[in-house]
C-alpha cells in the first residue's frame, strides 16, 4: 500500500543520483508517480537502471509486483496519480510474472483522444452513462 511519506515530488532526484542521468520532464513525472505507488523507487518492483528516464515522449517500465484496487491499492494510486499529472498510462503483459507500464504526457483535458486526458470524474461519468444506456 502506498505510504503517505512517499507522497512527494522528489523521487526523480533519487533516479538522477543513482543512475547518473538527468530525467526529462516526463521522466520526473513518471519517477514521482512510481516512487509514490511503490513506496519509494528503491522498494518498487522495477529495474530503475534499465529504464530510459531521459525520453521526452514515452517511458516504459516492467513492473514485477501485484496491482490491486483496494487492499494493496497500488492500482488505484497509479490511476489517480496519473490523472492528476495528466499522464496516460498503458498496462500490457510482459511475461507470466510481470507487465509493462508505458507513460505519455498529455497537455490538455480537452481535444482529440490522442491529445487529451479528461478528469477522472469525467471518465467515471462516461462509464456510468454507457453502463446505464446498456442496462435499460
Amino acid at each position: 500500500m502506498p505510504g503517505y511519506s512517499y507522497a512527494h515530488d522528489k523521487h526523480y532526484q533519487w533516479v538522477e543520483v543513482n543512475t547518473k542521468t538527468i530525467c526529462s520532464p516526463l521522466g520526473k513525472e513518471v519517477a514521482n508517480v512510481l516512487g509514490f505507488v511503490g513506496n519509494g523507487l528503491y522498494n518498487s518492483p522495477i529495474k530503475v537502471a534499465k529504464t530510459d528516464w531521459t525520453n521526452d515522449h514515452n517511458i516504459s517500465v516492467v513492473w514485477s509486483g501485484i496491482f490491486a484496487n483496494w487492499d494493496n491499492f497500488e492500482l488505484s494510486a497509479l490511476l489517480i496519480e496519473c490523472h492528476r499529472r495528466m499522464l496516460r498510462v498503458e498496462i500490457e503483459p510482459h511475461n507470466s510474472r510481470s507487465f509493462k507500464l508505458s507513460f505519455w504526457q498529455r497537455k490538455s483535458r480537452e481535444g482529440g483522444i490522442s491529445q487529451r486526458l479528461p478528469e477522472l470524474a469525467t471518465i467515471q461519468n462516461m462509464i456510468d452513462e454507457a453502463r446505464a444506456s446498456n442496462i435499460e
